[in-house]
């Protein structure tokens, strides 16, 4: 009979896998470190755009936008395709939009429960 108990190898096999794995996860949290490319999360949460749509969509300069779009692509966080001269971005897994929408939400309570919280005390005064 096989024992269930995992080997001292596999465990730190685990181990460095798990370390692996919040290096990365790390390394894409950094991109949500600013406000702009959460946005463009949000812009590509129903299929591509070009660049030129979102600089219109989101009213920043070109330039700015490519640099943040830059980092998204290296992160692998978003893709493009090239027709003529415009590059489409689109998300390389949709479920960002989801982590994004998770964190706002949590935020979201918690500025309501802080509020709550400073009413309260106002109150007691």
């Amino acid at each position: 009979m096989m024992s269930r108990r995992r080997s001292r190898k596999d465990e730190i096999i685990q181990k460095e896998g798990d370390e692996e794995i919040f290096r990365k996860q790390a390394a894409v949290c950094r991109v949500f470190t600013h406000p702009l490319r959460i946005r463009v999360i949000h812009q590509l949460e129903n299929g591509e755009k070009t660049v030129n749509e979102m600089v219109e969509a989101l009213q920043v300069s070109q330039p700015y936008l490519s640099q943040h779009l830059q980092i998204l692509r290296n992160a692998g966080v978003v893709e493009t395709r090239r027709t003529g001269t415009s590059i489409h971005y689109r998300l390389r897994d949709k479920r960002l939009v989801k982590a994004c929408r998770l964190m706002r939400s949590i935020l979201v309570d918690q500025l309501r429960r802080a509020a709550r919280e400073n009413q309260r005390l106002v109150t007691e005064r």
